[in-house]
């Protein structure tokens, strides 16, 4: 009866982890996304300065959460993330607009699918 308690005990902690995981994950792509955004529509308004600033944000909110996500994400994953917002701040500084839409959406797919690879779903657990 002890194993069985223990068990269900050390199951109940790793599906509270994966919450817990699967919500902060979804926290900071969410802000991410934000910032993207409106770093987007301030590129399209020639606001590059503003738009930089903003792309400052995105990057030091990344880099704030580095080790946990080297902990607990692949880090091919974490690697592209972070290659897209350098290209990202590139074409800012270049101001280059057509290319930086691109990057912006790739990068935007990029998060979004760091979310729904976390995320506990059928298709995830099988």
């Amino acid at each position: 009866m002890r194993r069985l308690i223990l068990a269900a005990v050390i199951l109940a902690a790793v599906l509270g982890a994966t919450f817990w995981n699967t919500q902060r994950l979804n926290g900071l792509t969410g802000q991410m996304l934000s910032l993207i955004d409106q770093a987007g529509g301030q590129a399209q308004e020639g606001a590059w300065d503003q738009a930089g600033g903003t792309l400052e944000k995105a990057r030091a909110l990344w880099d704030e959460r580095s080790a946990y996500l080297h902990m607990t994400l692949r880090h091919a994953d974490i690697d592209a993330v972070t290659l897209s917002l350098t290209q990202l701040e590139q074409y800012t500084r270049a101001k280059d607009a057509g290319q930086w839409a691109l990057c912006a959406a790739s990068l935007s797919v990029q998060l979004n699918l760091l979310s729904e690879m976390e995320a506990l779903t059928l298709k995830n657990v099988l």
